[in-house]
C-alpha cells in the first residue's frame, strides 16, 4: 500500500511519461560507428564461390568499443555485403584482416578450444556439409588477407588459390 495516492490525471502523465523514458535507456548506450556500404567478391582458383563467411578483424579496434567484427556470407555470383549493427549496413572505416570460411567449417588446427570444433564438425556432419574452404584463409595472420574501407563501393575482388602457398 502507497502512503499517498496519486489523482487520476497525474497518475496518466507519470505512466506516460515512464512509459516514453524506458526505450530510451535501450539501445542508446552502444557506442555504434558510422558504418560504410561496401561490397566485396570471393574468387577461388577464378570461379565465384556462394556460402562462405568473410569476416572483418580490426586492426586498431580503439573504436570498437563492443568487439565488433562486420561479417558477410557470398551470395551465387561470389557477392559479399557486409553487417556490423543491423542488417547489410557496411562496416565502419579503417584497416581489417580477413577471415574466409564456410560456416561451422571445422579448422585443421586445434585452436585451444577444442569443444567449439567438435560442436563445428559435428553440425557440418549432420548437415551434410562437405565443402571445405582452404584452411589458411580461417587464420587472419596466416592468410595475409587485408582490407582498407576509406568510402563507400566495391573493394578489390578476393582471388584466392585452393594450392597450397
Amino acid at each position: 500500500m502507497l502512503p499517498f495516492r496519486l489523482s487520476k490525471p497525474l497518475s496518466l502523465l507519470f505512466l506516460s511519461a515512464l512509459l516514453f523514458a524506458v526505450p530510451a535507456c535501450g539501445d542508446s548506450d552502444i557506442p555504434m560507428q558510422k558504418t560504410v556500404k561496401v561490397v566485396g567478391t570471393v574468387l577461388l582458383d577464378g570461379k565465384p564461390v556462394e556460402g562462405v563467411d568473410v569476416r572483418l578483424i580490426p586492426l586498431d579496434k580503439t573504436n570498437f568499443k563492443i568487439n565488433e567484427t562486420p561479417l558477410g556470407r557470398t551470395d551465387a555470383a561470389g557477392k559479399v555485403r557486409f553487417t556490423t549493427y543491423n542488417s547489410d549496413d557496411g562496416a565502419p572505416k579503417g584497416e581489417y584482416e580477413v577471415i574466409i570460411a564456410y560456416p561451422d567449417q571445422p579448422g585443421d588446427e586445434p585452436s585451444g578450444d577444442e569443444t567449439t570444433a567438435a560442436i563445428a564438425a559435428g553440425k557440418a556432419k549432420k548437415a551434410g556439409t562437405t565443402k571445405r574452404f582452404p584452411s589458411i584463409y580461417q587464420d587472419a595472420k596466416k592468410s595475409g588477407l587485408k582490407v582498407v574501407i576509406d568510402q563507400s563501393g566495391d573493394l578489390k575482388p578476393f582471388d584466392l588459390s585452393s594450392k597450397s602457398k
